[in-house]
């Protein structure tokens, strides 16, 4: 099978995100990231985002608060250096991890897999671990 039959994993959120878009009342935060997928893969682009400010699921805002190394490095040929977890606040709790659409006005979109939480000072967290 070539290579053009064989979406990646990325191109497959794009397309459902730009036909979620296109969907009649589809979101304002929606339409702007639509064709944008995020481009941080490595644990020091995260860590240069702390601080901003990233929507969750286009309606609940939520800030990156932190952006933790782990112990284990990935496996040969992976594209990132290191795992790594980044922690968001939320300003409501979350019921049951899953995938979540995670948008950021300038650094575009993702599906992530994010678990609830709640940091120690008692605000609801969403966490997201790449490995």
């Amino acid at each position: 099978m070539s290579e053009e039959f064989a979406p990646s994993r990325r191109q497959f959120f794009v397309a459902g995100a730009v036909a979620a878009a296109a969907l009649p009342g589809a979101s304002s935060v929606t339409s702007l990231f639509a064709d944008k997928p995020f481009d941080m893969q490595d644990l020091a682009e995260w860590k240069s985002h702390v601080g901003k400010q990233f929507f969750l699921n286009d309606q609940t805002q939520m800030t990156l608060v932190a952006v933790k190394g782990g112990q284990k490095q990935p496996a040969v040929g992976q594209k990132r250096r290191h795992n790594f977890t980044a922690v968001f606040e939320t300003d409501r709790q979350v019921e049951s991890d899953g995938l979540y659409r995670v948008a950021h006005a300038e650094l575009g979109h993702a599906q992530l897999y994010l678990q609830p939480g709640v940091s120690t000072r008692g605000a609801p967290t969403m966490r997201a671990t790449f490995s």
